[in-house]
């Protein structure tokens, strides 16, 4: 998964590799992501971010089988086209998670946003899939793959 973070430049190195810096609120630099997410909670009740987060497939193994099928797809044939292009497995990692994580409703949401973020990743390597047509995320999804 990728960390939202503002990045400084460094010359001239650093216009090809830049570096993360943890802005927190005050405006100062944290040391780490789990220092710097906790540095904008908006309520103090909310829990600490922890450095090595629990998967919520652990959190909520009731969820787990449920995302494994639900997320298996991105490994099957409606989306084989676009596995030469864009690896589906860290994708699927990221299904697994949100999947497993959306224990309160909007399952599918969970899901299909996820399914959405490896169909734009293949759209940007020139490979489009009617993932759609197969009855899966049906059109109500539609407008998460243009996000």
């Amino acid at each position: 998964m990728k960390e939202l973070a503002v990045f400084d430049f460094f010359w001239p190195k650093s216009m090809l590799f830049p570096q993360p810096r943890w802005l927190r609120i005050a405006g100062d630099i944290e040391s780490s992501s789990a220092l710097f997410g906790d540095s904008w909670k908006v309520y103090s009740a909310c829990p600490r971010s922890e450095e090595e987060p629990v998967h919520p497939c652990v959190a909520n193994p009731i969820r787990a089988d449920w995302a494994r099928f639900a997320c298996r797809i991105l490994h099957d044939n409606t989306f084989a086209m676009c596995h030469s292009a864009v690896d589906p497995e860290p994708f699927y990692q990221s299904c697994l998670w949100d999947s497993c994580g959306c224990d309160r409703g909007g399952d599918c949401e969970c899901m299909c946003t996820a399914i959405a973020a490896y169909v734009r990743e293949c759209n940007e390597n020139d490979v489009h899939i009617r993932w759609r047509s197969t009855g899966i995320c049906g059109e109500r999804f539609a407008a998460l793959s243009l996000m």
